[in-house]
């Protein structure tokens, strides 16, 4: 019984061997024919097309500046690897695809280990040959220029191995080395191809105009007419039987570019094309085109008989007595005609509100002020006079004098002291005022009266001043009117806390600006993340642009705007203008010289763009 059982345990065991290897074989089997279900051509053109897209991709993420999230850790990984190489990765991505497409030779061979290999060599070495000019400046100076972490850790790697010089040329070498890999090329076949191009390219270039390519039958027909608009094919006779001679593209020769008979229509090249094309054969040799100009009665007798030879695009052209106005509305048909902008008219003041009555000025409140302010100074053993009041919308400005031996600093350590005695809730001193030797104490008004934009625009001072691009500030502490020069700026920052009317003061200077310039001489850039304050300016026609409000436009926009001071700065020195006011100054007598308006950029919000933007 045992001996019964063990044999039938190993009969078992043998009998399930053969199965299970079976199996694996079919496995293997199956795998293999799936894996090699994609025919090389298909494999190489996958692959290309996966450059490319990748090249497409890298693309638009640098030009647009909108990438995402995924994106921009992709942009910020290529610029810190390859450095300024990270410019030419669509490039060699898109050029390694177009090649694998167009090559017909490539489609033969499957996709192997060596085409990767070379083209990661390429990528290398291209990185390594824009580290070596800057390779002496410290990485943290210049972390997204020259080639990157990578080419710093190869140029790095190999300068302290071999040196400078032959660690350049280990580069080149293995360049050279990944170009042949990657495109399957040996030495001699590329050092032949090579010559083989020249040597087309050089028959090429030095044949002579006159000369012909020979033909490549014997039996072939020569043009004897150098003024033919196309050569001719041979004409068919009935010992040719189902033999038809195939013609010859229409192909102008050098004197049909360069000069056309009186009589001859803008169609006669395609009609002549569309007859030598028709395979029927020809009952009559077409006579050169220097004899049309002779028989004017035989060319218009023939015209009827050419008609049903001509091709679509002969048939599509405008016939002689259609309307000129009719084709062209026709032509214009389904695009938008361009916007043109009248002369624009500068706004009224009419449109600002008014300023409101002023209240009068109460001297005898300023004088119980200037003596709690001689009683109070003088309680702590300061000596002062008051000596003037300068009353502004806000604040009003007591001119002290101190006495002789009174130190400034004795009246300003006692600004809270003053302040406690005129119970005002802050005051301000400034010691000493530019330009006098007094002191100024500055209170606020019990009353505080609104400053309005028309108030300012429509002074005397405003109308008087001299400046380019005026903004309207408002008033200062002696209530005139304070204007500032844009242009000479050139920079403006507007500070301050929250709710202290930092966006009121951006529109004052905007709707200032529009007031007094008009399209052709003032262009405005505005930014505004938030969308809430400038987005009412967007049908205005000194807008470069639409108000910019995605934060991925802006960085984009930005670089626009450098560009084009570059520009205008190469401009400037081909005219020998110092700044703009000179080129306009010079343009206004030159009417051939390109007009060239300011370009004022705003940004509402500028931290919060700073910490947000791309």
């Amino acid at each position: 019984m045992s001996s019964k059982g063990t044999s039938s345990r190993t009969t078992r065991k043998a009998s399930t061997t053969p199965r299970r290897k079976s199996t694996r074989k079919r496995t293997r089997k199956q795998q293999s024919a799936f894996a090699l279900s994609l025919r090389p051509e298909h494999q190489r053109e996958l692959f290309a097309l996966a450059l490319l897209g990748v090249a497409v991709l890298t693309l638009i993420f640098f030009m647009t500046g909108n990438t995402g999230g995924v994106g921009a850790v992709y942009v910020l990984g290529v610029q810190r690897l390859f450095g300024s190489g990270a410019l030419f990765i669509p490039l060699l991505l898109g050029a390694l695809g177009l090649a694998i497409l167009v090559q017909e030779r490539l489609g033969n061979t499957p996709l192997t280990g060596a085409n990767v290999l070379g083209i990661l060599i390429v990528a290398a070495m291209l990185v390594a040959m824009l580290e070596f000019p800057i390779h002496h400046i410290p990485l943290e100076l210049r972390p997204d220029s020259g080639g990157g972490l990578m080419g710093f850790g190869i140029v790095e790697l190999l300068v302290q191995a071999i040196g400078r010089p032959a660690a350049l040329v280990v580069c080149v070498m293995l360049m050279l080395v990944g170009i042949l890999l990657t495109f399957n090329l040996t030495v001699y076949g590329a050092i032949t191809g090579m010559a083989r191009w020249l040597h087309t390219t050089g028959e090429v270039l030095w044949r002579k105009p006159d000369e012909k390519t020979p033909p490549r039958k014997q039996t072939q027909k020569k043009t004897s007419e150098p003024d033919k608009l196309a050569y001719e094919a041979p004409p068919t006779t009935e010992n040719d039987g189902d033999i038809v001679a195939t013609p010859i593209a229409a192909r102008p020769t050098r004197a049909s570019l360069f000069r056309r008979n009186d009589n001859e229509t803008p169609t006669t090249t395609q009609r002549t094309a569309a007859q030598t094309a028709t395979p029927a054969p020809a009952t009559e040799q077409p006579k050169p085109a220097s004899a049309a100009a002779d028989t004017k009665p035989a060319a218009s007798s023939e015209a009827p008989t050419k008609k049903p030879e001509e091709t679509t695009a002969t048939k599509a052209e405008p016939q002689p007595d259609q309307p000129i106005t009719e084709i062209r509305q026709e032509a214009l048909d389904g695009f938008e005609a361009p916007v043109i902008y009248r002369p624009w008219p500068l706004p009224r003041l009419d449109l600002l509100e008014k300023p409101g009555e002023v209240g009068a000025i109460d001297d005898e409140q300023h004088r119980f002020r200037s003596r709690q302010i001689e009683e109070t100074l003088k309680s702590f053993k300061v000596e002062v006079q008051v000596v003037g009041v300068n009353t502004g919308p806000a604040v009003t400005q007591f001119e002290v004098q101190p006495a002789i031996g009174v130190k400034i600093s004795k009246i300003t350590a006692l600004q809270k002291d003053l302040a406690l005695a005129l119970a005002a809730p802050s005051i301000r001193i400034e010691a000493p005022i530019p330009g006098k030797s007094v002191v100024g104490i500055e209170i606020p008004n019990q009353s505080i009266s609104v400053v309005t934009l028309r108030e300012v625009i429509d002074s005397e001072e405003f109308e008087q001043s001299k400046g380019k691009l005026k903004l309207p500030l408002g008033k200062d502490i002696s209530g005139n009117p304070v204007i500032a020069d844009m242009s000479r700026m050139p920079h403006l920052l507007v500070a301050g806390s929250t709710g202290s009317g930092k966006s009121v003061a951006i529109n004052a200077f905007l709707c200032g600006l529009l007031l007094k310039h008009t399209p052709e001489d003032l262009k405005m850039i505005l930014v505004d993340p938030k969308m809430v304050e400038l987005i009412v300016y967007n049908r205005v026609p000194h807008l470069l642009s639409p108000v910019v409000t995605e934060l991925e436009r802006v960085v984009p926009t930005l670089k626009w705007a450098v560009r084009e001071m570059e520009r205008r700065y190469k401009v400037f020195a081909r005219h020998g203008c110092r700044n703009l006011e000179s080129y306009r100054q010079l343009a206004r007598r030159r009417a051939d010289l390109e007009p060239m308006p300011y370009i004022l950029i705003v940004i509402d919000e500028l931290a919060d763009l700073m910490m947000m933007a791309p």
